[in-house]
């Protein structure tokens, strides 16, 4: 980014966290690398404005959803599951989602626990595990750093460790099998 781009950048990401913590809307990792994609797309300040827009319009429905509070505890439920579905490859733990959800972790983790006979982690871990044995399947030379980062994990030793636990076998041995477990 220039110079013009990072003041750009630091004044709307400012305001997205405001706005984010004064909707009390999490303000997650993804929505920080959506803003800073589209100032660094935008030409001009219409492009700008356009791009940020989008933004904006999906912060306020985020908003008014969190504001039509689930009537029950399957509605609440059906929403983390959607929400954990679309950001499972960000950082996001128990307390994150009971953050997001208004509620407190131990109860948020009590009631997916019900919910879906696993806790919230791992059902994390599931679908991270799931989509990296499609991303292996879909390129059998990518590199496992690669998919440990596609899927949400900073440390490919440790997605390694997740992952031959979870389907016992490595990437690396995953990957000569052909996906065959």
């Amino acid at each position: 980014m220039c110079l013009a781009e990072t003041h750009i950048w630091r004044f709307f990401n400012q305001l997205f966290a405001e706005c984010h913590n004064q909707l009390k809307i999490c303000y997650t990792p993804q929505a920080e690398a959506d803003l800073a994609e589209a100032i660094v797309i935008s030409e001009h300040y219409k492009d700008l404005a356009d791009n940020i827009h989008p933004l904006f319009a999906e912060l306020m429905g985020t908003y008014l959803s969190v504001q039509q509070q689930p009537e029950s505890r399957e509605t609440l439920l059906l929403a983390a599951d959607n929400y954990i579905q679309h950001h499972f490859f960000e950082p996001i733990n128990t307390q994150t989602l009971a953050v997001c959800f208004s509620i407190s972790p131990a109860y948020f983790g009590e009631i997916f626990r019900e919910y879906k006979s696993v806790s919230p982690i791992e059902y994390i871990m599931t679908l991270r595990i799931e989509h990296a044995k499609k991303l292996f399947l879909t390129d059998k030379h990518v590199s496992v750093k690669s998919v440990a980062e596609l899927v949400g994990y900073d440390d490919p030793f440790y997605f390694s460790k997740v992952f031959k636990r979870m389907t016992g076998k490595s990437p690396k041995d995953f990957l000569e099998d052909g996906g065959k477990e």
